[in-house]
């Protein structure tokens, strides 16, 4: 692959002089996403790069990749470039739970379950996804609990990721462990499957009560005071296990962290659940202070966006559509962004070996930007890897139309022959938050 370039035009700098990481991908979990992305966008200002599928087969292997579940998804996947999914993938199938255990898993007993899971895959063209396997494994309700099993798990794991790779050479899946929110440092040294084989480690938040003893159910009578003392006790709770034990086992084995699921929670339940803070917006303030730290190193977050048996989180999108009013409408501050339109396109269809591709970009945004972050990526068209990159600093609103049009020039004398793609992405002025990602064009680079 060629060394990474960025020589653009005056005013450009080098992304690694940036110092800046991309802000943590926003997702939902709401049923399919290919019917409730345009609400979610509207409602957000912002462009939706990242889904959570957690209700297909795939949360047992059964039928892993039917049609009628996947179509929909891949459609979706490939309606913009850069869009991402993680998926839940269960250890055993659902029909064999009775008979299947992590002992044999991690013997090879199941391996054709996980080739036709990769084959599936590879068949849609998805090999660019994460997998959740095997999640919230310390918790009781999962016939793949580790607990009592812990070495068990971690080789069941292990396994899976092992056979999948093997499975489809050169797939770019990542893979992504995840504990229980609650877990303790012991249990997560027991059951790591090992550096080579995680590339994410994941929680699930909700606002449910912690054991705190201050917390939820709420008494009663409990004021606006008393009200806010108790979802702040419930916090610092969480707080504690992120930042004491989740937070620190991440970064010393040098993995992002994410959260598969969080939410707020019905205050009494649902179908007897455990009790929640309900419409609680300290709570939405505080995720979302965690999410936006850098120094937590979140890749990616997914809120999740439905009314399930056990409790309510859905907040999109107007107040008649969610019994957590307050927090929705915190959310939807918070978790906005600009509406930006923007067209681009390529000068050359061609370009000889040591030569320069220019693009034109249009942006128009609804409100006055002062400055945003724009960066071009020249990606290989058969493996999607990037092979140049470049980033400058754009005014997104130099005159009183909030219109930028500018030509960007990139120098690919270090690209050899071949096809590739420009993709385009504009975050804001601090780095972290993606406003816009899309393909600008095609083009291919002709030998000397």
């Amino acid at each position: 692959m060629a060394r990474l370039l960025a020589r653009i035009l005056a005013g450009f700098i080098l992304l690694s002089s940036v110092g800046a990481k991309a802000a943590p991908l926003l997702g939902f979990y709401d049923g399919p996403p290919q019917a409730n992305t345009p609400a979610r966008e509207a409602w957000l200002n912002r462009s939706i790069m990242f889904t959570w599928d957690g209700g297909s087969p795939l949360f047992f292997g059964d039928s892993p990749l039917l049609p009628s579940v996947m179509q929909p998804l891949v459609d979706w996947l490939n309606a913009r470039p850069g869009r991402r999914a993680v998926f839940s993938l269960g250890m055993f199938r659902y029909s064999n739970l009775p008979t299947q255990t992590l002992a044999a898993c991690a013997a090879g007993s199941y391996d054709s379950d996980y080739i036709a899971v990769a084959k599936a895959f590879q068949q849609y063209g998805v090999l660019s996804n994460i997998f959740r396997i095997g999640w919230e494994f310390d918790g009781n309700w999962f016939s793949w609990s580790s607990n009592g099993h812990e070495a068990d798990y971690a080789a069941c794991y292990r396994r899976i990721v092992q056979v999948m790779r093997a499975t489809v050479p050169g797939n770019r899946w990542k893979f992504d462990w995840n504990p229980t929110a609650n877990a303790k440092m012991a249990t997560l040294i027991a059951t790591y499957p090992g550096d080579d084989v995680v590339d994410y480690i994941t929680v699930d938040i909700y606002d449910t009560s912690r054991n705190v003893a201050t917390a939820y159910p709420y008494p009663n009578p409990c004021d606006d005071a008393c009200r806010l003392k108790r979802q702040q006790a419930n916090w610092n709770n969480i707080l504690y296990e992120l930042k004491y034990i989740i937070g620190p086992f991440a970064m010393a084995h040098g993995k992002p962290i994410g959260f598969t699921e969080w939410g707020v929670w019905s205050e009494a339940g649902v179908n007897g659940s455990t009790p929640g803070g309900g419409d609680n917006p300290y709570f939405i303030q505080q995720m979302y202070n965690y999410i936006n730290d850098p120094a937590n190193n979140v890749a990616y977050t997914v809120y999740f966006e439905a009314n399930p048996p056990g409790g309510n989180h859905k907040l999109c999108c107007a107040p008649s559509e969610t019994e957590f009013p307050k927090s929705s409408a915190l959310f939807q501050k918070l978790f906005s962004q600009p509406l930006m339109m923007v067209s681009s396109a390529l000068s050359q269809a061609t370009v000889p070996q040591g030569g320069t591709e220019s693009a034109t970009v249009t942006i128009s945004s609804t409100v006055t930007l002062a400055s945003g972050i724009l960066t071009l990526f020249v990606r290989d068209a058969k493996t999607g890897q990037t092979v140049l990159n470049s980033v400058t600093t754009v005014s997104v609103n130099p005159t009183n139309s909030n219109v930028l049009q500018a030509k960007f020039s990139v120098p690919v004398t270090t690209v050899g022959a071949g096809d590739y793609f420009v993709t385009m992405a504009i975050y804001d002025q601090s780095y972290k938050l993606l406003l816009y990602e899309n393909k600008i064009g095609n083009f291919s680079v002709l030998a000397r």
